[in-house]
């Protein structure tokens, strides 16, 4: 074959020989087919986190629900806490009013049964600093005093004299008071009067007071130190029952 007719040859087999693809570099691999595979595998990681913490968010609504019961049953028995509380405080409220009715009723009665017993009283005297003797007629001993005070008495001593007797048990290293009770108050004061300053009184060392209840004892004592001030100042100082006057 002549150089012309190869020439034609070679011409033609290039022409119509298949084309080799090219070789793709690792820039091109990443730049090319796997790069929306690796889209797909982010894509379903980021799915897969979302699900796992959907998952968490779940387990963790347990408890939240569990404490939201809590919170709601806590609120309920507040509330019903607080409903008794008022219902307490109203009872309360109820039972002041109640106790100072009755403290007000206490204290009346109390002062209807010291007025009462004071009243009582009056037809009493008491014989203070008298010696004792063992085996003694206390009754005797009191009517034979009176007798020297009141000499026009002396027929009609046991008309005038109901009761006599020592107060409190013996105790010969301090004489007993004696009480002396009445049966008329005109008699009792009569001889409070007249043993006031009585010879037989001072020879006795003895005197007559009155028959005073508790309050009014310790109302005296109380009140002792001004009437003392008072007569050490030659002002009069008097006593009337459980009142005290000072120069009137």
């Amino acid at each position: 074959m002549d150089t012309d007719a190869k020439g034609i040859k070679n011409a033609l087999t290039s022409q119509y020989k298949t084309p080799v693809p090219d070789k793709k570099t690792k820039g091109d691999e990443e730049d090319g087919s796997d790069a929306p595979n690796a889209k797909i595998l982010a894509a379903v990681e980021n799915l897969q986190k979302m699900m796992n913490f959907g998952e968490e968010m779940k387990q963790n609504m347990l408890p939240i629900a569990n404490i939201a019961k809590v919170v709601e049953f806590n609120g309920a028995e507040i509330q019903e806490c607080n409903n008794k509380n008022q219902e307490i405080e109203k009872e309360i409220t109820q039972f002041k009013a109640i106790n100072t009715e009755l403290t007000k009723n206490v204290e009346d009665i109390g002062k209807k049964t010291a007025e009462s017993e004071r009243y009582k009283r009056r037809w009493n005297l008491h014989i203070i600093g008298l010696k004792e003797e063992k085996e003694e007629d206390t009754r005797q001993i009191v009517v034979d005093i009176i007798k020297k005070i009141m000499p026009h008495w002396k027929e009609k001593m046991d008309m005038i004299l109901d009761t006599v007797h020592q107060l409190g048990p013996n105790n010969f290293n301090r004489p007993r008071q004696i009480i002396i009770q009445f049966t008329g108050r005109i008699f009792r004061d009569e001889l409070w009067r007249s043993s006031k300053q009585h010879p037989t009184c001072r020879e006795l060392n003895i005197w007559f007071a009155e028959d005073l209840i508790k309050e009014d004892r310790e109302a005296r004592l109380t009140v002792w130190p001004k009437v003392e001030q008072a007569s050490k100042a030659g002002i009069k100082a008097i006593f009337k029952g459980q009142y005290t006057f000072i120069n009137g």
